[in-house]
């Protein structure tokens, strides 16, 4: 669990270091893509929602905690970006397509976890197939 909390920690950590280091920074008042531009009271809202299902999937089940750290990481960041300054800093250009930042890369990294978790088999499904599979072997030969 500790090492859950320090990768969400690390990820907040890092993305504001960056924001301050980096030269090219671009002021995002919407979501992705400018989506909500100009409701930031209304993306607080949504980002604190997040935040709260987040942590609840987070204690609930153990075996999605490593996505769900880092959306936890990612969302907290770009949150305390929108109640400190009523906006997100972006600084990571992706050409002239759109520009991002740690927080919302960490997002995405999260999403991608999570999609291969659930097809994952769960710890200790293996053994009990393997059991079951012995058992059926012995009463039926």
């Amino acid at each position: 669990m500790r090492n859950y909390l320090s990768l969400i920690l690390a990820i907040i950590l890092a993305d504001y270091v960056l924001k301050f280091i980096s030269e090219d920074k671009v002021r995002n008042y919407g979501a992705a893509f400018d989506i909500l531009e100009g409701y930031t009271f209304a993306l607080i809202f949504i980002s604190v929602l997040a935040f709260v299902l987040f942590l609840f999937l987070f204690y609930k089940y153990e075996e999605y905690r490593l996505g769900l750290s880092f959306l936890i990481g990612g969302t907290l960041s770009n949150l305390l970006d929108r109640v400190l300054f009523g906006y997100v800093v972006d600084y990571i250009s992706f050409s002239d397509f759109f520009t991002s930042n740690l927080g919302d890369i960490a997002n995405v990294t999260g999403v991608v976890i999570l999609f291969f978790s659930f097809f994952r088999e769960p710890k200790g499904k293996e053994e009990e197939h393997r059991v079951l599979k012995r058992d059926i072997k012995r009463r039926y030969g």
